[in-house]
């Protein structure tokens, strides 16, 4: 078989640039295969030889440039041999991807996180949000204070890390009086990044697989009937609090979570021959698809925000202001209206499980695919079963009873 190596430069000319300078491209022949890659090199195009590859003349900067390509070549070359001594077989994309490094193995905790924190962002466009990767973002900084202040280093090698260390990570966020379920959340993404490792090789095992990272129940805070009637009572001067008031009441009877509202579509929205005006999306954070018509006080909201529709049109629905203008929004509310609960977004999906709709008898597994979730254990956590309900439920099992 035919091994020898070919390297070739020459001028990409339809990547020109406006300023006129063209890049120099390197390609790799190993018969019948090719590869080519951008050296980061751009010169003028006249100023190119063709028959040698390299830039004519003896000025500085074609001196300066030819250099550089002559020791790509050079590298490329002391590759190619070492390569060749071991494995008979080689190809062009063995040799690329060892002058590249795209092969090399990562023996750092911060390479392995820069790594997967870039992997991340490259799929914001697809399958992954920007709360996600912001959330990895903190992670990442958590776990580089811990290792100065409590190792005393900036980074450590992958095949130090044990058990003790995602532990230790685990107590040095505790002590720093954050809850418990967020540094679990935290020490969730510290444990990936080691399975990120692990998916690409760069480890055999995840030393932290055995710790546990498990959340504590807590009791959440929903909206009852006399609260979300006061709210929906109450008269604002202000456009901006009657504006989120609408867009949060519209939340509690729909069961929608900030983004899902954010997103939402005039084409989303229906009237189908029932009469009845239906919503139709995918969650953003499941990808779960969720169909059912408006309860009234829903549509009558949502008439009063957006009295046009257009049916089949891609433009937004609602204008409405960020996550932290809305919280900080509708704490301004609820100390008007005198609810003692914190009202952020998130109280109003809870509020639709569990006042709107457990509370009025609708069965878990219904509630669940309201809610767009995959798990009903995940349901559970939303409905708050208040006293009324569990009294009423009792009443209904002895009247059963007694017969």
């Amino acid at each position: 078989m035919n091994q020898r190596l070919q390297i070739y430069f020459f001028l990409k000319k339809s990547k020109t640039s406006k300023k006129g300078t063209t890049p120099i491209v390197c390609r790799l022949s190993i018969h019948p295969k090719r590869v080519e890659f951008y050296t980061g090199l751009s010169i003028d195009e006249p100023q190119w030889n063709n028959n040698s590859s390299r830039v004519a003349g003896k000025k500085e900067t074609a001196n300066g440039i030819n250099s550089q390509l002559d020791a790509i070549e050079s590298r490329i070359r002391q590759i190619y041999a070492s390569l060749i001594v071991k494995d008979n077989s080689i190809n062009v994309l063995d040799i690329y991807a060892a002058y590249s490094g795209k092969n090399r193995k990562l023996t750092t905790l911060n390479e392995v996180i820069d790594a997967h924190n870039v992997k991340l962002k490259e799929r914001l466009t697809t399958d992954r949000s920007k709360v996600t990767y912001n959330k990895y973002l903190i992670t990442t900084n958590h776990i580089k204070s811990f290792l100065k202040s409590e190792l005393g280093v900036s980074d450590i090698p992958l095949q130090s890390l044990n058990a003790g260390h995602l532990l230790s990570f685990q107590q040095y966020l505790l002590k720093q009086t954050y809850h418990h379920n967020t540094v679990m959340k935290h020490a969730k993404n510290f444990r990936r990044y080691l399975n990120y490792a692990m998916e690409q090789q760069w480890i055999n095992y995840n030393p932290f697989m055995s710790v546990k990272c498990g959340f504590k129940p807590t009791l959440q805070d929903v909206l009852d009937e006399n609260e979300l009637k006061a709210l929906m009572d109450k008269k604002f001067t202000l456009e901006r609090l009657e504006k989120v008031r609408n867009c949060f009441l519209f939340m509690c009877y729909t069961g929608l979570a900030y983004i899902d509202l954010k997103q939402l579509e005039h084409k989303n929205i229906e009237v189908r021959a029932d009469g009845l005006l239906w919503i139709s999306i995918q969650r953003t954070k499941t990808e779960v698809a969720v169909c059912f018509p408006l309860l009234k006080h829903a549509a009558d909201i949502l008439n009063r925000m957006q009295p046009i529709h257009m049916p089949n049109s891609n433009a937004k629905l609602l204008n409405i202001p960020s996550n932290q203008k809305m919280n900080g929004y509708l704490a301004e509310i609820g100390s008007i209206v005198g609810i003692n609960k914190k009202l952020v977004c998130h109280l109003a999906r809870r509020t639709f499980a569990s006042t709107v709709l457990l509370k009025n008898g609708t069965p878990i597994e219904i509630i669940s695919k309201l809610l767009g979730h995959l798990k009903i254990s995940t349901t559970q956590i939303y409905a708050k079963v208040g006293e009324q309900l569990i009294s009423t439920e009792m009443k209904k099992l002895e009247e059963k009873l007694i017969g």
